[in-house]
C-alpha cells in the first residue's frame, strides 16, 4: 500500500534589485517498502537561483533518524563553497541527534530536478 503525501510551494527571495524564487517540495512516504518500525520517510528538495553563484539544487531525506544530504550546483566555485561547508553540516546535524548517512556534492543538476507542477483545483483562484 502507497501513501504519499507531497507538498510544494514557490517562494519569491529578493537578490539585490531582482525576484528570485525558492521552490520547495515536501514530501512524506508512508508506502510499506519504504517504512520501517520507527515511522515514514521525509522528503526535501529545493530549487533556487542565487545572483552569481547560480543554480543550487538540494535533496534531504530524513528517515527515522537517519539524514542524507544531496547538493548539486552549476558554478564550479558555488560547488567548492558547499563542500567546504558540509563538515560543518554534518555536525551541527550530529548535534541534533541526527545519524548522518550520506553527504555529497556535485557539479551540474540532480536528475529529478524541482519543479512546480501544477495544480488542477486551486484553493484560490487569484483570476477571479
Amino acid at each position: 500500500e502507497t501513501t504519499r503525501q507531497v507538498w510544494q510551494m514557490e517562494i519569491p527571495l529578493r537578490d539585490q534589485k531582482e525576484l528570485q524564487a525558492l521552490l520547495m517540495r515536501f514530501e512524506q512516504d508512508d508506502s510499506d517498502s519504504n517504512k520501517d518500525a520507527s515511522g515514514s520517510t521525509w522528503t526535501v528538495c529545493l530549487n533556487l537561483n542565487i545572483g552569481e553563484m547560480g543554480h543550487i539544487h538540494s535533496k534531504i531525506r530524513l528517515t527515522s533518524e537517519v539524514i542524507s544530504t544531496h547538493f548539486w550546483a552549476e558554478e564550479e566555485k558555488t560547488l567548492q563553497k558547499i563542500s567546504a561547508h558540509l563538515p560543518r553540516l554534518e555536525t551541527a546535524l550530529e548535534k541534533l541527534g541526527l545519524s548522518v548517512n550520506q553527504m555529497t556534492a556535485a557539479l551540474g543538476k540532480p536528475p529529478d530536478p524541482v519543479e512546480i507542477t501544477a495544480i488542477e483545483a486551486r484553493l484560490l483562484d487569484e483570476t477571479a
